[in-house]
């Protein structure tokens, strides 16, 4: 699976991006970033990607990515680093979320399946996405190195653990750091969506448990988990809701990401 999405990313950034260069600078890198760091971008990959890996693994890259983002939104609170001037993205700098995502995601697959290819794309992939970042002005060098070794920080920790804890320690884990990060946005340090998501997700796999639907559906039923997440997410993400409603909204678009494709497979299979 990790090789697919490979080849489909490797695509775009041969033949994709050089025609947008070609047109413009600007278009190029902003392409970039939207691949690299764009939260529709892993809303659309990550259920996919999630339900072709084992259920550990899953969950594990699906941990790492939410997890080094929420990080990233706690520390933009507490450090309070300025973007560069005139920067057309809003809210503080430090550390990069764009390098954060594309560590956490990328970094995971890539310590999970050390394929040379899949080594050398992920590296050229976030040093692009960095650059992208300062080429389009709204970050200095600072914030995507602190983005970066969020990133992969967290995408390594998470391996560890995931060769060490259970599937079910790890999901209870999930769950516990959710709500902790979530306490720590509602007291105004950090980011509702990613432990949203993370909550919803970590519920999902609960009840998967309860009801033995254990089974990794594979890529078609995951992007059944994107089409079903994509409308909830985008609506939470690009309308003015109360917090109440917009942490609603993301934890159900996790949970159903999770829980449909397991649904929609086992009644297949009866």
């Amino acid at each position: 699976m990790a090789s697919t999405i490979l080849y489909v990313v490797s695509f775009i950034l041969v033949v994709v991006m050089p025609l947008a260069w070609l047109y413009s600078v600007t278009v190029f890198w902003s392409l970039i970033s939207l691949l690299g760091g764009s939260v529709g971008f892993y809303v659309i990959i990550l259920p996919v990607v999630y339900h072709s890996l084992p259920r550990v693994y899953g969950f594990s890259l699906a941990l790492s990515l939410l997890l080094a983002t929420s990080t990233t939104g706690f520390a933009k609170d507490l450090f309070k680093l300025s973007r560069p001037p005139g920067a057309i993205a809003g809210g503080y700098g430090f550390p990069s979320g764009h390098a954060t995502s594309v560590s956490s995601f990328w970094g995971f697959l890539a310590l999970r399946y050390p394929w040379p290819p899949l080594i050398a794309f992920t590296v050229v992939f976030i040093m692009a996405v960095s650059i992208s970042r300062l080429a389009l002005g709204v970050h200095y060098p600072r914030d995507v190195v602190g983005g970066v070794l969020v990133g992969f920080t967290t995408a390594t920790i998470v391996y560890m653990l995931s060769h060490r804890l259970s599937v079910d320690k790890l999901i209870y884990a999930g769950l516990a750091s959710s709500i902790i990060f979530l306490i720590a946005s509602l007291l105004g340090y950090g980011i509702i969506y990613s432990p949203s998501v993370l909550l919803g997700l970590s519920i999902g796999e609960v009840i998967a448990s309860r009801l033995k639907l254990y089974r990794e559906p594979g890529p078609l039923y995951g992007i059944l988990g994107s089409i079903t997440a994509a409308p909830l997410t985008m609506l939470a993400y690009s309308l003015e809701y109360s917090v109440g409603v917009s942490i609603t909204l993301y934890t159900m678009a996790g949970l159903l990401a999770l829980i449909a494709p397991r649904v929609a497979m086992y009644l297949r299979v009866g």
